[in-house]
């Protein structure tokens, strides 16, 4: 079989069609060291189970979903919008980390790049309302 084929009954190898080469129009001849039983097939059931859902709710869609959904012919799936995030950092002693030197009781804003980096690890709009301040 090559892959991309309905498998026969009884078959069970699927070799690369670059594992193979033309003899004739009637011949085909296989590099036999390429030949693996059971690989490249995929079994009846073996990605999905009758009655259990093919995508479950409340998860984040990823590419193999998406594939997944239009192997299924599902052109549409229900999906609810980001989370938005806002971080404000507030207070006087704050400085943004731009080289500056640091007056007595004053610290580095690190907070706000700690968990925009963590936040962004989950996939959400993030609003940095620092940078939406205008200078007084």
């Amino acid at each position: 079989m090559m892959t991309g084929a309905v498998m026969l009954a009884g078959c069970n190898i699927v070799t690369l069609q670059e594992f193979t080469a033309n003899i004739d129009e009637h011949l085909i001849e296989f590099k036999q060291d390429q030949l693996k039983f059971g690989e490249n097939r995929r079994l009846r059931g073996e990605d999905l189970q009758k009655d259990k859902p093919a995508i479950s709710a409340g998860r984040f869609l990823r590419p193999s979903d998406l594939g997944l959904a239009a192997s299924l012919g599902i052109s549409s799936l229900p999906v609810k919008r980001k989370l938005k995030v806002a971080i404000l950092s507030s207070g006087d002693e704050l400085l943004r980390p731009l080289g500056q030197t640091l007056d007595p009781g004053s610290i580095y804003d690190s907070n706000r790049y700690s968990l925009t980096g963590l936040l962004n690890r989950l996939n959400l709009d993030i609003i940095d309302c620092d940078a939406m301040l205008l200078p007084l």
